[in-house]
Order: structure tokens, then sequence, then C-alpha cells
């Protein structure tokens, strides 16, 4: 399919160029048709929490929503639950003892 049909397409769909096009590469290049290809984003491969642990941090920062967390308090409470849990975090979440903004 030539890039420009690949254009109308995204287009048309509202996918970004790139990543229909990366798509359109992954299956045209399928050494093995009969093994399927998986055409969906994994974001679970970088998630840090359980579910649960999440619904836990969030309800606690409601529940605290009228006495001033800030960003920084928030960080900072992601990083210790983190901690408290032995769960592997980036390199400059110990430097900082906060978790990233990129996190938040």
């Amino acid at each position: 399919m030539p890039r420009d049909r690949i254009r109308a397409v995204a287009r048309s769909t509202g996918i970004p160029f790139t990543t229909l096009y990366r798509y359109h590469k992954k299956v045209k290049n399928n050494p093995d048709p009969e093994k399927p290809i998986r055409l969906t984003s994994n974001y679970a491969v970088r998630k840090l929490f359980t579910d649960e642990l999440e619904r836990n941090i969030v309800d606690y920062m409601c529940s605290q929503m009228f006495y001033g967390l800030t960003i920084i308090h928030v960080r900072g409470l992601i990083y210790e639950v983190a901690m408290l849990n032995g769960i592997k975090v980036p390199d400059k979440w110990h430097e900082t003892k906060l978790a990233g903004i990129e996190y938040l």
C-alpha cells in the first residue's frame, strides 16, 4: 500500500500516520502469516502498581483533597507507596525521593 493511501486512511480514521504505517509494516513483513500479530498498545509493560494499589492511592488523595496536598506531596506519597511495596522504580525516583512528574 503506498504511503499516500496510508495517509488518506490515517486522515479519515483519525489514527496518526506513523502508527498506521508502523502496523502496516508489521503485517506486511510478518514471516509467519498463520501467527497473528498484536496490533494494540501494550501499556501494561510500563505499569508499576496493581489496579488495587492505584485505587487505594487515588482514594487517599481524594480523601485529602481539602487538606492542601500539593503535586510534590502526591509525588512523594507515590514514591513511598512504591518503596513500601518493594516495587522497582526508575533510578531518578531514588535520587529525588519523588515519583516522576510523567507518572503523575
